[in-house]
């Protein structure tokens, strides 16, 4: 899931998504551009039935690049629903400093160095999970509401990256 995640915080589409467009885009220069080297030419018989042609299972494409990308990269979109959408840009918050920036993201995919974590990773006793703020177990969702930290916030806040989500992020900067 958390792979999932990574391309709309990075901003970049997917690599199956950028095949997947290549090769519609190949298979349209083919069937439209008399120029091409193989407008009007038969495809090739499969000479092995483990070798499939990559034109005789590909769709032509109909729109632009980037509104067919954008398109093609929300279907196949795999993280939770309320997650930032897909785009060609990053996130907001991009413009913080790098550590509280790398903090945000962290909340945001739930995957940082929190105390269960570090104990399920091997690095941490698992038997001291206990936050500061005294609760049994410290995962990721419970830093969004730590007592330890000043102020608290939700999924929707690190998703806008508003000013709750940026002070929970630079209580957590230095620690997750």
């Amino acid at each position: 899931m958390a792979s999932a995640m990574l391309y709309p915080l990075a901003g970049i589409v997917p690599p199956e998504v950028r095949r997947e467009l290549a090769s519609r885009t190949e298979k349209a220069k083919r069937e439209q551009d008399s120029r091409h080297s193989l407008y009007g030419n038969q495809l090739p018989r499969a000479r092995l039935n483990s070798r499939n042609f990559f034109l005789r299972f590909t769709r032509s494409s109909e729109s632009s690049g980037s509104d067919q990308r954008r398109e093609l990269w929300k279907e196949r979109y795999l993280a939770p629903p309320n997650f930032i959408s897909p785009a060609d840009h990053l996130p907001p918050g991009h413009e913080l400093q790098w550590p509280i920036w790398k903090s945000l993201n962290r909340l945001r995919v739930q995957v940082g160095r929190c105390r269960d974590n570090l104990a399920r990773w091997g690095f941490f006793d698992p038997s001291q999970v206990q936050c500061q703020c005294g609760v049994p177990s410290q995962d990721m969702r419970h830093l969004l509401s730590c007592l330890a930290c000043t102020t608290t916030c939700t999924f929707n806040d690190l998703y806008e990256a508003n000013e709750r989500a940026v002070q929970v992020a630079k209580y957590w900067s230095d620690k997750i």
